[in-house]
């Protein structure tokens, strides 16, 4: 336990240290990286990005926030790619999708098995009330809106999957949030709050409700050459219990804080490039590790 405290010291000295270094740096910010921003797309702008990412769990946090190890032969990876195509509207207005496409490979003691599918798509709205000013106290501000559709399998798993064919949750889950940003020359700040509740699901005949929960995020990005930035972004979740027949389950509900330090670059005109690493920190009733991701923008 204490050299994982010291590695992760570590770390956030470093990611200090990036961020320090680039206060008089003159480049393009390409961000934010896993969070939103307030920011919206111009009217009639078209915008694509792909978001890969490599889960590699190495444990679970237990309910007083433990970390709990995989057993010795036990692996679990899980390869997940999220489309998402941005419209703008009109002014201070965008639409977007979540399409998510996902692939698991699981080994429990002596047995394995692999599976996956399209996920739970989403349909997301976002509108920007006060633009970004010159001055530091005039940040811009956006309300956000989110609704999912149970498209992801979640009933009539087969238990030989281990787990690997399940993409959805079987609920209608709805989010909404505020959105702050501050960028001047060479650096941004994004704040995300956001409240989300789900529908009942009836999941093998057993009705089910997810938790509501809380999302919060803040992300730092400084520019260190005219194509480069580093970012530096702290995702957090708390979500209550899941409710099986009107009954609350012992131990369902969740928590998890990840830090995610990155790298973007600003390819050309059009299209930019983070590459980065999300890896969980604390977390109660969640699972942990190391998620490699990437994140590639185009803009027609």
């Amino acid at each position: 336990m204490y050299n994982k405290k010291k590695w992760i010291h570590r770390l956030l000295c470093v990611g200090l240290l990036l961020i320090g270094y680039p206060l008089k740096a003159d480049g393009a910010l390409v961000g934010p990286f896993l969070i939103d921003s307030a920011e919206t797309a111009e009217p009639k702008d078209f915008a694509l990005s792909v978001n890969p990412q490599l889960f590699i769990k190495q444990g679970n946090f237990d309910e007083e926030g433990n970390r709990q190890a995989l057993g010795g032969n036990d692996r679990w990876l899980q390869f997940y790619t999220l489309f998402k195509p941005v419209y703008g509207v009109f002014n201070d207005f965008e639409i977007s999708l979540d399409l998510p496409v996902q692939y698991s490979w699981a080994t429990q003691t002596d047995r394995s098995s692999d599976g996956g599918g399209v996920g739970d798509i989403a349909l997301n709205g976002k509108y920007r009330f006060f633009k970004n000013g010159e001055e530091w106290f005039k940040p811009a501000m956006a309300l956000t809106a989110r609704i999912k559709f149970p498209t992801g399998k979640y009933e009539g798993l087969s238990e030989s999957k281990l787990g690997t064919d399940r993409t959805g949750t079987g609920s209608y889950d709805y989010l909404i949030g505020l959105n702050v940003s501050k960028a001047l020359e060479n650096w941004a700040l994004h704040f995300n709050l956001l409240y989300g509740w789900s529908s009942d699901a009836t999941i093998d005949g057993v009705r089910t409700k997810q938790g509501n929960l809380w999302n919060y995020n803040l992300g730092a990005e400084f520019s260190i050459h005219k194509n480069f930035s580093v970012l530096l972004e702290l995702v957090g979740v708390e979500q209550g219990k899941i409710e099986e027949n009107g009954l609350a389950l012992d131990r369902s509900e969740l928590r998890s804080l990840s830090i995610v330090p990155a790298l973007g670059w600003q390819m050309n005109e059009k299209t930019f490039l983070i590459v980065g690493c999300s890896i969980s920190l604390l977390g109660k009733n969640a699972e942990y590790g190391v998620a490699p991701t990437l994140l590639l923008n185009y803009n027609f």
